[in-house]
């Protein structure tokens, strides 16, 4: 791109482009181009698009070589403008899913974890005040990705709270609640903690869901260093 100029005119095309039905290839490598001196214009097309528009623009923002994003996560999170909560948090999902866990490489992954540190730190504080789980969930396979974060009090706290659901629900958690718990023991698995040893225990003895339970107890013997 020869002028920042020409790029946020490419940037608009670009939100254009994504709005077809059928959007032909390349506003992917146009997003990309951009770095985070163009997000008020990535913004303000985030903000007068419609949903078909946001959720394309976010999956296409995961693959931008500048790794910081924290003006547009702050922007979904703050919610500084009319757009409805359940959308928000939607948007949000798709582009941490987009940043983080869409076939990015381990350098690139660290590489935006740093730059993105303290917005992630808002969201991780910031967890339990979602309503959406699978945003939560999301935040929580995060958390493996953040070593000296406070990831081991952070997955203790969110293990806690799973583990209070489970006695107010006799064992059973509705759907969404049920794959955040999966979540959670994924991210348990790949930092797998004795402090968090006795959470594993406590989901496998008060789910009545099979599927939890097994994968509990697998957790739990992986962090015993024991074998089915």
């Amino acid at each position: 791109m020869s002028s920042r100029p020409a790029l946020l005119a490419l940037l608009i095309v670009c939100a254009a482009r994504l709005a077809a039905a059928d959007p032909p290839p390349g506003e992917e490598a146009v997003v990309r181009e951009s770095s985070q001196s163009d997000d008020p214009v990535i913004l303000d097309i985030l903000e007068t698009g419609d949903f078909d528009l946001q959720a394309r623009l976010c999956i296409a923002l995961g693959g931008r070589e500048d790794p910081f994003f924290g003006n547009i996560v702050s922007w979904l999170l703050e919610g500084s403008h009319p757009m409805p909560v359940e959308r928000r948090e939607h948007l949000l999902r798709l582009l941490l899913e987009a940043i983080f866990f869409a076939s990015a490489g381990p350098e690139i992954l660290r590489t935006r974890v740093e730059a993105n540190r303290e917005i992630l730190d808002v969201l991780f504080d910031s967890q339990k005040e979602l309503r959406d789980p699978q945003l939560r969930g999301t935040l929580v396979r995060l958390l493996p990705l953040c070593e000296g974060w406070r990831n081991i009090p952070r997955l203790a706290e969110t293990g806690a709270g799973i583990v209070e659901r489970l006695r107010e629900t006799e064992g059973r958690l509705p759907d969404p609640d049920a794959a955040f718990l999966l979540d959670f023991l994924s991210a348990v698995e790949m930092i797998p903690s004795k402090d968090l040893l006795g959470t594993c225990a406590d989901i496998a003895r008060l789910s009545r869901e099979r599927g939890a339970v097994e994968r509990a107890r697998k957790v739990a013997f992986l962090i015993l260093g024991q074998r089915q």
